[in-house]
């Protein structure tokens, strides 16, 4: 198995080199020092990564925004909820547009 990416609860050195092949890496930091290893660590074990604890087999994924943790019982509705708030965002945007209107949380129109 290949790593796709690394979540880290805590800082990280070597930025640069991670940009630079691709590999992402999700961080509370930027560090020059280099970690004290303490043990040769495990694979395929359930850890918790800011406060969250995080199974194998869990889905991770993130962005510059940050991490979600889905459990892969629950991909399936989560993905639902997620395109349709993306299509009522949309909704609200193109509505926005036409009327020039900005459309706050509580749908309440504000004129520009």
């Amino acid at each position: 198995m290949k790593a796709a990416g690394v979540v880290i609860d805590g800082a990280f050195r070597d930025l640069e080199g991670c940009e630079e092949v691709g590999f992402p890496v999700f961080a509370k930091g930027l560090t020059c020092g280099t970690a004290l290893k303490s043990g040769a660590g495990a694979v395929n074990v359930p850890v918790s990564c800011g406060g969250v604890t995080v199974y194998p087999g869990d889905i991770v994924a993130g962005d510059v925004n940050g991490v979600c943790v889905i459990r892969p019982e629950e991909a399936a509705l989560a993905m639902e909820r997620a395109l349709a708030k993306r299509k009522r965002q949309e909704e609200v945007i193109a509505e926005m547009k036409r009327t020039g209107t900005v459309i706050t949380k509580l749908g309440k129109p504000d004129n520009i």
